[in-house]
C-alpha cells in the first residue's frame, strides 16, 4: 500500500506508478533530479505497508501443567491422580461385636471418596474417560455370599461431583453370580462417559450384606478401593486464568531485505497489530524487538477481549533505522491476564493470531 504527499510545490515532480516495485519506486524518485524542476527538488512523503510476519498465542498458554494437547490434537488430556480409601467393619456393621464364632450380622454400609480434575480446572467436557477400580476384600467373610439364606450386592456408583448428584456410571457386583472371598480383590471399570462434568467426581461403595453363616467377628477389619483414572479426553475445559504469564514465541520478523538506501530514507513508522482471538480473554503484552547491533527495543501491545482488534505501536525514526534492514530481528514478548479475569472456556483448536504489518513513511526527493 501507498499514500504518497506533495511537499514542496504543488504541481512539480516526478510521477510513478503505484504498481511499480517498492525498490523501483524509490529510484524513480530518488532520481528526481532528472525531472525537469523549475525550483528547488520537490519532497515527498510516502507511506508504505510492508507485511511482517505473523505470531501466535497457543491455546495450551492457558492450560495447567495437568492439561495437555492429546495426540493428533483434537482434545485435551487431563491427568487425574488415583485415589485409595478404606472403611472398616465397625464403621460399616454398628451391629457387630467382635468375637464369635456368630451369625455375621447383615448391615449395609456406605462409604466414599473424592477425586478431583487438576487445579484450575472448574469443568470440563468429556469424550472418553474411565476410571479403573480394584476392591480389596480385607473381611474374614465374604459379604455378599455369606452362607446364608440370601446373597448380597457390592455397588459402586461415579457422581458428577458429590454422592447423590448426577450418576455418570454405576456398577453392581451380585452375589447370585459373583464371590468375594476374604483376601480377594474385585476389578471393574467406570464409565464417565460423554458428559460435562464439575472439578469433582465422587467414587461410593455401598454393601449390602446379609445374615450369614457363624464366623470370627473383627471389626477391624477393613474393605479397601483404589480407584485409577486412566487418561481422560476432553474437548473442551474451563479453566482458571486470573493472573496467568502468557508468552509470544519468538518470531523472526524477517525485514533484512530492506534496502539500506530505503532505510536512510525513513521519516517515521509503526507496526500495525490485527488481532484474532477466538479465546476471547483480554492481555496487556510487552512486546520487545530484539537483534544484533542494537538496543532491545521494548513497547506495549493492548489485546482486547474482544474476536478481532488492531493495535498500533510508534516507533520513533531512530528505532525504526535500528532494526530494519538487519538480520536475526526478532519480536517476543510476555502477557499477563487480569487479576479480575473470569474463567474462561478454551477447546484445542483455539489460537490467538497476531499479524504483523510494518507501516513506514519515507522522504523522497529534497535534494536527494
Amino acid at each position: 500500500m501507498t499514500d504518497t504527499s506533495m511537499r514542496a510545490m504543488p504541481g512539480f515532480g516526478c510521477r510513478a506508478s503505484p504498481r511499480l516495485g517498492f525498490v523501483t519506486l524509490l529510484a524513480l524518485a530518488l532520481g528526481a533530479s532528472a525531472c525537469d524542476v523549475p525550483t528547488a527538488a520537490p519532497e515527498w512523503d510516502t507511506r508504505w505497508i510492508v507485511p511482517a510476519e505473523e505470531t501466535t498465542v497457543e491455546v495450551s498458554e492457558f492450560l495447567p501443567a495437568e492439561v495437555t494437547l492429546a495426540a493428533g490434537g483434537s482434545a485435551f488430556s487431563i491427568q487425574v491422580d488415583p485415589i485409595s480409601f478404606s472403611q472398616s467393619l465397625a464403621d460399616l456393621c454398628v451391629v457387630c461385636v467382635n468375637g464369635g464364632p456368630v451369625p455375621k450380622p447383615a448391615f449395609v454400609g456406605t462409604f466414599e471418596e473424592v477425586t478431583t480434575l487438576p487445579s484450575d480446572v472448574s469443568s470440563a467436557t468429556v469424550s472418553q474417560g474411565f476410571i479403573e477400580v480394584a476392591v480389596f476384600n480385607g473381611f474374614g467373610f465374604d459379604p455378599i455370599q455369606p452362607g446364608g439364606a440370601t446373597t448380597g450386592t457390592i455397588t459402586l456408583t461415579l457422581y458428577n461431583g458429590a454422592a447423590g448428584g448426577a450418576v455418570l456410571d454405576q456398577i453392581v457386583i451380585d452375589g447370585a453370580t459373583a464371590a468375594f472371598a476374604p483376601a480377594t480383590t474385585l476389578t471393574d471399570t467406570l464409565d464417565i462417559g460423554s458428559a460435562t462434568v464439575g472439578s469433582t467426581l465422587t467414587v461410593e461403595l455401598v454393601v449390602d450384606s446379609p445374615l450369614g453363616a457363624p464366623v470370627m467377628i473383627n471389626t477391624a477389619e477393613m474393605i479397601q478401593i483404589t480407584a485409577t483414572p486412566s487418561e481422560i479426553l476432553v474437548s473442551s475445559a474451563t479453566v482458571n486464568v486470573a493472573g496467568l504469564d502468557v508468552s509470544l514465541d519468538p518470531t523472526d520478523l524477517d525485514l533484512e531485505d530492506i534496502d539500506e538506501e530505503v532505510v536512510d530514507h525513513i521519516r517515521s513508522g509503526a507496526f500495525i497489530f490485527e488481532i484474532q482471538n477466538p479465546i476471547g480473554i483480554a492481555m496487556d503484552f510487552t512486546i520487545t524487538i530484539s537483534g544484533d547491533g542494537f538496543s532491545d527495543i521494548v513497547k506495549t501491545l493492548e489485546v482486547t477481549g474482544a474476536a478481532t482488534n488492531t493495535d498500533r505501536i510508534e516507533f520513533s525514526q531512530a528505532e525504526l533505522k535500528s532494526f530494519i534492514g538487519q538480520p536475526n530481528v526478532t519480536l517476543w514478548g510476555q502477557g499477563t491476564v487480569p487479576g479480575s479475569a473470569a474463567p474462561i472456556t478454551v477447546s484445542p483448536d483455539q489460537v490467538i493470531i497476531i499479524d504483523s504489518k510494518l507501516d513506514i513513511v519515507l522522504i523522497i526527493g529534497g535534494g536527494d
